[in-house]
């Protein structure tokens, strides 16, 4: 970590010094003590991430050892007579690299380009967007856009597809989400009563005793399984080609609200923003252990109904 000293630490502000515990940023790549991001349990800069903003080096600032000058291209330290940076290879004489934030009000998302923090999307300011989404801006700030100005509600997801109810809790949507997951519990019953009925068709085989069953039943909810199937696949594609658009509906909705509750451009304001978005997966996980335990409940309740039998 020599190629931090004398940089300062992007919590604390005190210089680094040889031989420092440091811990950098997974994200933006911000040099801290260790003791700092640990006090803070995350990245000073956590804020800037929902923006793209990556940490840069003080450009053209020496470290203590004044044999030694910091690359303006990657930030390592480079003897002082020597022409590249023995990190990167750039030449140590480039000028400082233009980084996002770009000039004229505009921040930089990856894969994305330069953005205007004033553009707006309905009346949510790309900037609060960009806070409220958190660090997968660069994926729905250009989809938010594209529904925007097409007019048009379809945007594919795939995380929606594949996931279902578990996607809108993680992304905080928790009415979409519930209504979802009562949707998918009540198409659970034909399965349930169709299970409990093959059950006893199956024990009388192995065991040779008469256990009644109801042979229609089974038929007829095998048949509705059928039509399940085809409706959840149906459900799926369309929560694939109309999650983005019902997220952003939801951003928009809240953002408003908090504006009308801290004021807008307020400091509290960008905060609250950050904290009623960004996502939540301790909902997802919550969510997971009540449908494992409906699972294990009700394959219970089918073996004490099977053992009453025999």
């Amino acid at each position: 970590m020599g190629k931090y000293t004398g940089i300062p630490c992007a919590a604390c502000g005190r210089l680094f010094e040889e031989g420092d515990d440091i811990v950098v940023c997974p994200v933006c790549g911000a040099p801290h003590h260790r003791e700092c991001y640990e006090k803070l349990g995350h990245c000073a800069l956590e804020e800037r991430h929902a923006l793209g903003e990556a940490w840069q080096p003080p450009k053209g600032k020496q470290g203590d050892n004044p044999a030694l000058v910091i690359c303006n291209t990657c930030g390592a330290q480079t003897p002082a007579d020597e022409p590249f940076c023995i990190n990167c290879g750039q030449r140590l004489d480039l000028p400082p690299r233009q980084e996002q934030p770009s000039p004229g009000g505009s921040y930089y998302i990856p894969g994305v380009g330069p953005i205007h923090k004033n553009a707006t999307i309905g009346d949510a300011s790309m900037e609060e967007l960009a806070m409220f989404v958190g660090p997968n801006a660069q994926f729905f700030l250009p989809r938010f856009q594209a529904i925007h100005q097409r007019k048009s509600s379809f945007s594919w997801n795939w995380s929606a597809f594949f996931l279902n109810f578990f996607y809108f809790f993680y992304r905080k949507m928790y009415l979409v989400g519930g209504v979802l997951m009562l949707v998918s519990m009540v198409t659970m019953i034909p399965s349930v009563v169709f299970t409990n009925e093959y059950m006893k068709l199956f024990l009388q085989s192995i065991t040779g005793q008469v256990i009644p069953y109801n042979e229609e039943l089974m038929i007829q909810m095998s048949s509705i399984q059928q039509y399940i199937r085809i409706g959840q696949m149906a459900l799926s594609l369309t929560l694939g080609m109309f999650a983005n658009k019902l997220y952003l509906n939801h951003a928009q909705k809240v953002i408003r609200k908090t504006k009308e509750e801290f004021g807008e451009g307020s400091p509290a304001c960008l905060t609250g923003i950050a904290t009623r978005g960004r996502t939540n997966m301790t909902m997802v996980l919550l969510v997971l252990c009540w449908m494992i335990f409906l699972y294990f409940a009700i394959s219970f309740a089918i073996t004490n109904n099977i053992i009453s039998i025999l």
